[in-house]
Parts: C-alpha cells; sequence; structure tokens
C-alpha cells in the first residue's frame, strides 16, 4: 500500500485533519495565521498540516524555488532516517503477515533498537540502503483535496524574506 493511502487511514490523518493532533498553537508566518505542520512530497495531499513543494510544471518563480528547496531539504532529514530504519530492520521492507497487535509492536520494537542503536553510535553500512526487491516507487494520491494552500504561500512568503 502506498504511503500517502496508509497515511488516510491511519488515526493520525482523523485526528489532524480534525485539528486534534497537534497543539493549539498559531504563529504569523507570511502574513497566514499557520499552526505545527509536517513536510511532505508531492505524493501526498496538500494540508493546512501536511505541506508540500509547489509542483514543477516549469513555470515556478525563484520564490517557488526557494520555498520548495526549503521544504524539501527538511523532508529528507526525516525520510533519510526512516530509510536507515528500514535499512537496519529489513524486516520493515516487506509485507508481515503477522496479526495486527503483534505488527505494531514489533514496528514499534524496531524502531526502539533503532534509536538505540544510533544513539550509541552502531556502525550503520550504507550498503543497507539498497531498496528491496519490488519495493514500489512514488505514486501521487489520487482523488485527495488540496487544502492548506494559504498556508503554504504563507510560507513561501516568510522564507523568501
Amino acid at each position: 500500500m502506498h504511503d500517502a493511502r496508509v497515511l488516510r487511514l491511519s488515526s493520525l490523518w482523523e485526528l489532524a485533519s480534525r485539528g486534534n493532533y497537534f497543539p493549539p498553537c498559531t504563529r504569523d508566518i507570511g502574513g497566514v495565521n499557520a499552526g505545527y505542520y509536517m513536510p511532505g512530497d508531492n505524493a501526498y495531499p496538500l494540508q493546512s498540516w501536511l505541506l508540500k513543494p509547489f509542483p514543477d510544471t516549469g513555470r515556478l518563480t525563484a520564490e517557488h524555488v526557494i520555498y520548495n528547496k526549503n521544504i524539501c531539504s527538511a523532508r529528507v532529514v526525516v525520510e533519510n532516517a526512516f530509510g536507515r530504519l528500514k535499512g537496519r530492520w529489513r524486516c520493515l521492507m516487506k509485507r508481515n503477515d503477522c496479526d495486527v497487535k503483534l505488527v505494531k509492536s514489533m514496528v514499534l520494537t524496531c524502531c526502539a533498537l533503532h534509536t538505540l542503536c544510533e544513539s550509541h553510535g552502531e556502525d550503520y553500512d550504507d550498503g543497507w540502503n539498497a531498496p528491496a526487491a519490488g519495493e514500489p516507487g512514488v505514486a501521487a494520491a489520487q482523488g485527495a483535496e488540496e487544502e492548506g494552500t494559504d498556508i503554504r504561500e504563507g510560507l513561501m512568503r516568510y522564507l523568501n524574506t
């Protein structure tokens, strides 16, 4: 299942969409009242709490390019962390047919062990980053509404000042 579909089916999506996930703290960013948000790539739908780059249709302004570089550099940090997690714990790269409750415990255990390894400077072999055979690529989310345009525009203005 693609990441964007997993997100849409998650409790994170439900809570964030209802405004119950992030603290109710906002700030003026580029003339827009914005709260907390997460960076995503173009596969995800734009939301007030889930920002993504402007699509490159060949007409991006310099401001759009600066925004895209900033949002992508923030997202890459998270993406690399998950890449290292999946590289170290290859069981996360493939289908798991265990009971859902057990899978949740397995994933949380992998995260805890990975954090322990990272915080203690355990060696990491970059060869572990190779994608598993048949690993799906990125596909755009279909039929997802686009919210958060004003927040993305405000953040773009803020990053360009």
